[in-house]
């Protein structure tokens, strides 16, 4: 197969620009955002704050608004310390977002691109199988839906390039390019698309024969290097998750209920043909299938998928891709068995018995890894598609067949009484497909014309990314920027009454606050909803978890995958027990009707999230949590302490019939990563904090270290003598101070390698 003209070379680079471009449009060109799900409720609160902080100077460590307050960095899918994120410093956070998203789309079909050149296809089937992971049903279908997922799966094709680029060298500084690239994606915030990706890069450099093993025995140290650094230069943002993750709600894993749910739903493997057969919730027509849509979507193109098919068919003859073709087919046949998740019986015990794969929830994202697969495998077929009389068969075979299917799909609804009405379009669409596609075939058999070469070539690469763009439209719901502007009605209000300190939505029994409100109105499976601001607006007005953030209303709720495990503890404790509320600090309480109107309720004698007690109580920890919910407790006479505090002198530990409440009650001012509180005693006692006690949290009184007491099972306090004090509380975690470190240290390391080694390589 001959090279392009020299003027074509750059064509490759296009098409994977401009699809990211054409399918969010409107959220790039058209003054819209993403909005629907976790963009809302997650990641622009999220980034709007860490953006805030980092541009005040400080780091974005600890959210005060969320959960009684909650770790930020921490909380991986943030992505504080992820480079890329940076487009928000300069940009409005729901902006930046969109751009972020198209950046790294692009980012992926350019990384499956790099990887397919590196290990020998020629620039036309690497171009197919870089539009193929790109626009895929993975991807798209979580582009504007899953931020973190979306800009982490495409570091899974870069990282496999630098991986072949260094088994064919063997250097050094491949090996250190693969390590920055580790790094980055380890820092882009989503642990179990990391995960996924590291495992196929493991078994790819397992499986992958090196010519040069046998010749350069450092090839092994200079991986281990790569890996090691890649750790090292994500360990400011690894070593404080892993402090979070081993102090959550899922520090013993997922519950089995929770980790199975969103398995791959074997029907859809229908839709690797005709994506939209069971619905789609972009679209007029709506999804009516198992579950959801996107977390089952595997559509890659029928063009890709085709030729994969064609290259595991091409195992039963020996060819220079056998070895890649075998390994990329174990790959998806495996990674689709594991996203079967309960509908396979051997996950199940896998999921009892074997550590990781209880780590995480959706099953159906092992489809991460069968996407890479079918994209490279595609690639290998295209790389093989030879011309002859089978080719010119199947061609017209598959003109044959898509013109029937398109019949079909026309006819069907009056042919079969009762079809669902998607089985239709979805068929004439994957007819047209195909038909086109036999087309293809039959141009493809004439071979290259001398006056226009590789013609035929840009004819499929063109009709795989229409077909991936017809596919995508519609799958990145995105709404006016409006309604990110400016606070809600409700927040407004709240925030301007000076009597509100920490709101609360109550989950009454469902699996989180709102719930009905939320997948029942605004966030429904079959539809992304209307387009109308107002609509969502009045979302916003409800202040559902995390909405308030866009408010600056501080919230005792935290929608958030990982939450301190004692703080979880004590809001599931609340359904039972609402007195808990007062503990909590909680001054008003959120609720709305289904048709979402508003309703906020003050709370009567809230303690408001500071105030002092003259006694404390001694509770084992096993018995705290009762302790804490059982009726006769009034948390404004007395704290409960798991351990006695080492002081000098101390008030009366006991358990008082009746105590006496100071009358002035402690001023509190937040600050970034610091809570300042000004109290005045007329008696020794203890100040009581309702802030999530938090390794890193340091307490200063007047000046002078302090212990800091861990208090009612999850908040914090402070032993105080009597008189006027100034108690300042700093977070200064360690896991973040000792992952700096590491990272500085690595990233100067690998700015020092990558320097010497291309003066080693190109000496003056």
């Amino acid at each position: 197969m001959r090279n392009p003209q020299p003027a074509t070379r750059n064509l490759p680079l296009i098409l994977p620009l401009i699809l990211p471009l054409a399918l969010l449009r409107r959220s790039l060109f058209a003054g819209e955002a993403l909005f629907w799900g976790t963009p809302l409720l997650q990641f622009v609160p999220w980034q709007r704050m860490a953006a805030e902080m980092w541009r005040a100077g400080h780091l974005p460590l600890w959210n005060p608004l969320l959960g009684c307050g909650a770790p930020l960095a921490a909380n991986y899918q943030t992505g504080a310390f992820y480079p890329l994120y940076g487009l928000a410093l300069a940009l409005p956070a729901e902006v930046a977002l969109g751009w972020t998203v198209a950046l790294h789309l692009a980012l992926a079909g350019l990384g499956m691109y790099a990887w397919a050149r590196a290990a020998g296809l020629d620039r036309s089937p690497a171009l197919l199988a870089g539009l193929a992971l790109e626009g895929s049903g993975f991807l798209i279908a979580r582009a504007g839906l899953f931020p973190s997922i979306a800009v982490t799966f495409p570091w899974i094709p870069i990282w496999l390039w630098r991986a072949e680029r260094l088994a064919q060298s063997g250097r050094l500084r491949d090996g250190l390019w693969l390590g920055g690239a580790l790094g980055l994606g380890l820092l882009a915030g989503h642990a179990q698309t990391a995960f996924y990706g590291l495992l196929l890069l493991g078994a790819y450099l397992a499986y992958r024969p090196s010519p040069l093993a046998p010749r350069n025995p450092q090839l092994v140290l200079h991986t281990t290097l790569a890996l090691l650094l890649g750790l090292t230069l994500a360990a400011i943002q690894l070593l404080p998750t892993a402090e979070l993750l081993f102090l959550s709600q899922r520090a013993e894993g997922v519950d089995r209920e929770v980790g199975l749910i969103y398995s791959f739903w074997p029907w859809r493997l229908l839709t690797l043909v005709a994506p939209d057969l069971f619905g789609n919730p972009g679209r007029g027509s709506g999804y009516w299938g198992y579950g959801n849509y996107w977390e089952d979507a595997a559509y890659i193109g029928l063009l890709p998928l085709l030729l994969a098919v064609k290259a595991v068919a091409g195992l039963r003859r020996r060819n220079p891709w056998r070895n890649a073709t075998l390994f990329w087919t174990l790959v998806a046949g495996c990674s689709l068995l594991l996203a079967l998740g309960r509908n396979n019986p051997a996950f199940l015990w896998l999921f009892e018995h074997i550590p990781t794969f209880d780590w995480f929830q959706a099953p159906a994202r092992w489809l991460a890894m069968t996407t890479v697969a079918l994209a490279a495998l595609a690639g290998v077929g295209a790389q093989e598609w030879r011309r002859g009389r089978a080719t010119r068969r199947r061609g017209a075979l598959g003109v044959v067949f898509g013109l029937a299917a398109v019949l079909g799909g026309l006819t069907a609804s009056h042919l079969i009484p009762g079809i669902p009405s998607s089985f239709g379009p979805a068929t004439v669409r994957a007819g047209l497909t195909l038909a086109a596609t036999g087309g293809v075939a039959l141009w493809r058999t004439r071979g290259d014309r001398k006056d226009r070469p590789y013609e035929w070539w840009w004819v499929a690469v063109g009709l795989v990314w229409i077909d991936l763009l017809v596919f995508g439209w519609g799958l990145v719901p995105s709404v006016d920027r409006a309604l990110y502007i400016g606070r809600s009605s409700t927040g407004a209000a709240l925030a301007a009454n000076p009597v509100v300190e920490r709101t609360f939505w109550p989950a009454e029994g469902h699996p989180e606050p709102g719930y009905a409100l939320k997948f029942s109105r605004y966030f429904r499976f079959d539809t992304f909803g209307p387009r109308d601001l107002a609509f969502w607006r009045s979302l916003r007005e409800t202040l559902l978890p995390n909405l308030g953030m866009l408010d600056g209303v501080p919230s005792a709720n935290n929608f958030e995958p990982l939450q301190v495990g004692r703080y979880a503890d004590v809001v599931r404790a609340t359904d039972g027990a609402p007195a808990l509320l007062r503990a909590m600090g909680v001054t008003h309480l959120v609720t709305a009707t289904a048709e979402a109107e508003t309703h906020v309720t003050a709370l009567p004698d809230p303690l408001g999230r500071a105030w002092v007690v003259p006694t404390a109580r001694l509770v084992p920890p096993e018995e705290m949590l009762a302790t804490l919910a059982d009726p006769s407790f009034d948390p404004a006479t007395e704290v409960l302490l798991e351990a006695p505090p080492t002081l000098n002198s101390q008030p009366a530990i006991s358990n008082p019939q009746s105590a006496i409440r100071n009358s002035l009650p402690p001023s509190l001012h937040d600050t970034p990563n610091r809570v300042t509180i000004r109290a005045v005693l007329d008696r020794p006692g203890y100040l009581v904090v309702a802030d999530t006690w938090y390794p890193g949290w340091e307490a200063l009184v007047d000046g002078e270290e302090a212990p800091l007491l861990r208090a009612n099972h999850t908040f914090r306090a402070v032993y105080l003598e009597a008189g006027e004090h100034v108690v300042e509380m700093v977070y200064r975690p360690r896991s973040v101070r000792a992952g700096g470190m590491l990272s500085l240290a690595s990233l100067a390391g690998l700015a020092a390698g990558l320097l010497l080694t291309r003066r080693r390589e190109n000496p003056v």
